[in-house]
């Protein structure tokens, strides 16, 4: 019984430094991201918000929403378990945060429905606040315990990072600067003017690594560690973005700027442009 004891009370100090030490790792590692997402898009930095929390707290959802003051544009992401990273139920997760995109709700964390699977999910929501702009992030995990004060710490930081980042005209910049301190920044840099280039032609990745000579497996680790997205993610990303430029033009059909964006055809077009931006390409040149 004695030993039974002492086991169990040495044990629980070194849990505990545990958790603080990955904790104290979480938090280095989060102070690197206001130089990642300094000249990234709000698009790219919704998505590495999530992609981040998602790994570091280890949960089952989060939806981001940012609204950026600048430009009143809104940009969302959404990461769960078991399913893939382009959710198709991005609406209903949506709706199930309604609360708190109205402001009707501000305590969490509170215990909703899963809007994409069974059970109930307890939510801890951080407000991402930018003026009279108001955005969110919900945080959620089917946990009875959570959200531990490590969780809500990391959560909290994270996006205070995004805040001071978004609040920046440099937020909004069309470039996707890489860590400076990284000893590939030539060759990554290099990709990313390729690919603003060339987002019409053909952008593999062996194309792209040929032209910057790195092989393309070794390439897209360095690129997803330095941005926080992947080749193709980025890619996409340019592709919408010139897309939105190019329905300004009246003398173009939207299959006409599909093709002229990279885009194989319009069904894929309109799938990514509404991921992106929440309205299909038809919709947004309407509202314009």
């Amino acid at each position: 019984m004695n030993g039974l004891s002492t086991v169990s009370t040495a044990a629980r100090p070194n849990s505990i430094i545990k958790s603080q030490l990955q904790c104290l790792r979480d938090l280095v590692a989060l102070s690197a991201l206001p130089s990642i997402w300094t000249e990234l898009r709000p698009t790219a930095i919704a998505e590495s918000l999530a992609d981040v929390l998602f790994r570091i707290i280890h949960v089952d959802l989060i939806y981001v929403r940012l609204k950026v003051s600048i430009t009143a544009e809104v940009y969302e992401a959404a990461r769960t378990r078991g399913h893939s990273k382009e959710l198709d139920g991005l609406r209903r997760i949506r709706d199930a945060f309604a609360p708190w995109l109205e402001q009707r709700l501000s305590i969490s964390p509170v215990t909703i429905s899963n809007p994409i699977g069974a059970g109930r999910l307890r939510v801890l929501a951080v407000p991402i606040v930018q003026g009279s702009e108001r955005g969110v992030v919900c945080v959620c995990s089917r946990l009875a315990e959570f959200p531990t004060e490590y969780d809500c710490l990391l959560a909290n930081v994270a996006c205070n990072h995004a805040v001071a980042v978004l609040s920046k005209p440099t937020a909004s910049s069309t470039v996707c600067h890489p860590i400076a301190a990284n000893p590939y920044r030539y060759e990554l840099l290099r990709a990313v003017d390729y690919i603003k280039e060339n987002l019409e032609n053909d952008l593999s990745l062996n194309t792209i690594g040929k032209v910057v000579g790195i092989s393309a497996n070794y390439l897209t680790a360095l690129f997803k560690q330095s941005t926080g997205l992947s080749l193709y993610q980025y890619v996409i990303q340019q592709r919408v973005e010139k897309a939105k430029t190019l329905l300004r033009r009246n003398d173009l059909s939207i299959g006409q700027i599909a093709l002229q964006a990279g885009f194989y055809d319009s069904s894929h077009f309109n799938r990514h442009f509404k991921r992106l931006n929440g309205v299909t390409p038809r919709t947004m040149r309407l509202r314009k």
